[in-house]
């Protein structure tokens, strides 16, 4: 998508009335469909919070959960979780 004003291109989520759907920046119409998880997950890890009081669930790991969750922001993202 690109903005009729500034001109700025964005990819924008397919709509899902389950899931948060996030507008993000693109620098170059060849670019838009690159991998944006690192973004995703901080904004996982921002909207949920983080639980220092508790490890994650997952076996092996050590990261902290996040707040509601059993699981680290990682382990939270692979299960399909995006808010």
């Amino acid at each position: 998508m690109c903005c009729p004003t500034c001109g700025q291109l964005w990819a924008v989520d397919e709509w899902d009335k389950y899931q948060i759907q996030l507008a993000v920046k693109v620098a170059d119409a060849e670019g838009w469909n690159a991998s944006d998880e690192a973004l995703r997950k901080e904004y996982l890890a921002q909207s949920c919070g983080e639980n220092a009081a508790a490890k994650c669930m997952w076996n092996g790991c050590e990261k902290n959960q996040l707040i509601g969750s059993a699981y680290c922001v990682d382990h939270l993202y692979a299960t399909g979780a995006r808010t």
